[in-house]
């Protein structure tokens, strides 16, 4: 069943050129409207998967579908923050983010499942560190800056082209801006094309001093420790980058271990980063953006309590002009204020109360029926008849 019928507020997170996203309370629960901008599309697949089935990691997708030829996903609210907030982010932070990114992928590979728009913005980190995926199965390119050489060519997504964008993703959280700079869809295909010669670790080593001052990076040995990982994943040739998801896990769990310091110095500096990132920022559950009215193509009537009231209502008005007509009709007169005042009456020992309405409009007419109104009197004829 649709939340729409439930909500009782809405408010307005963000609204951009991609889509407009909506906080929608229903009941005791919290979810987000997010209706894409025309043009957008969804794998049906994908969208299906996730309607039926929890994968731990990802969001959980609600309600699915499409407004005015624009596609749109309600999915459980999650408290977070999207992680190109948190960039640039000590190195140790940012592969645990990354190590956490592909199990989550392997799970949803393991369904047929790829998701084809990583990005920072698609990426929410709680304030435990636990990342939360979502916008799963975006057909077409998804955000240029991260996208594979083979999704400029309308190629679907598989977990080579995922892993170029979690290479490209790695590299913003730790930096705090984009490998690649462009202007325009053929300017950033262009430069997918020729992804071997980035050289992302010339480019950390010229902001070495900048990075380390703000805690990314601990000194140039760290590079060393990266490079494995741009080599398996930065190519132009999906021949050329990591084999599979599993063959990355482990290359990251080396480069994890060569930075973190040891588990307790690693679990100490993780607190502490994102301890004090929150207590500035707080979370996207205290941003309950600004409050607006549900978009009339989402709106649905709720059958409230006063709804059924005044249906109640009019119904037992309706009954008692019925009733004074057919008496004016048939010329009667004497008996009018007699018939008026049992059909008041009859109409007041039916008042339900707030408790009675919840159990629907048929429940409250129960004791209308045609014996009821069997008891009504009867106007006397006009003597003349």
């Amino acid at each position: 069943m649709s939340v729409f019928a439930d909500v009782t507020r809405c408010s307005l997170l963000h609204r951009g050129g991609e889509a407009q996203i909506y906080r929608l309370w229903a009941g005791s629960k919290s979810y987000v409207l997010k209706w894409y901008a025309a043009g957008c599309h969804f794998d049906s697949a994908t969208v299906g998967c996730l309607l039926h089935e929890r994968v731990d990691g990802v969001y959980r997708v609600v309600d699915a579908g499409e407004k005015n030829a624009r596609p749109y996903l309600v999915y459980d609210f999650v408290e977070g923050l999207e992680s190109n907030k948190f960039s640039p982010m000590p190195v140790a932070v940012a592969l645990d983010a990354l190590r956490q990114l592909v199990v989550v992928l392997k799970t949803l590979s393991a369904k047929g499942i790829h998701h084809g728009d990583l990005n920072p913005a698609n990426v929410l980190v709680g304030a435990d560190g636990k990342v939360t995926l979502i916008d799963c199965g975006i057909v077409g390119p998804g955000s240029l800056p991260y996208a594979a050489p083979e999704r400029f060519q309308s190629k679907p997504a598989t977990e080579k082209s995922d892993a170029y964008s979690l290479g490209m993703l790695l590299y913003f959280w730790i930096a705090g801006e984009e490998l690649v700079k462009a202007e325009t869809y053929e300017e950033f295909a262009d430069a997918a094309t020729r992804a071997d010669s980035l050289d992302p670790t010339t480019k950390l080593y010229s902001r070495l001093d900048s990075l380390v001052e703000s805690g990314s990076l601990a000194g140039p040995e760290t590079l060393t420790k990266l490079a494995p990982l741009w080599s398996a994943l930065l190519r132009a040739d999906p021949e050329n980058r990591v084999e599979d998801l599993d063959e990355l896990d482990e290359l990251l769990e080396i480069a994890f271990a060569g930075v973190c310091g040891g588990e307790v110095a690693w679990l100490n500096s993780q607190t502490k980063f994102l301890k004090s990132f929150f207590s500035k920022s707080g979370t996207i559950c205290n941003n309950e953006g600004e409050t607006c009215e549900i978009p009339p193509e989402f709106a649905v009537m709720q059958h409230t309590g006063r709804n059924k009231k005044f249906l109640l209502t009019a119904f037992f008005v309706l009954i008692l002009l019925v009733s004074v007509l057919v008496v004016v009709v048939k010329g009667g007169s004497s008996n009018i204020d007699e018939t008026g005042a049992l059909m008041l009456k009859k109409s007041r020992s039916l008042d339900m109360g707030e408790a009675g309405l919840e159990n629907g409009l048929d429940s409250a007419a129960v004791g209308v029926d045609g014996q009821s109104l069997k008891t009504l009197p009867i106007p006397d004829k006009d003597e003349n008849e």
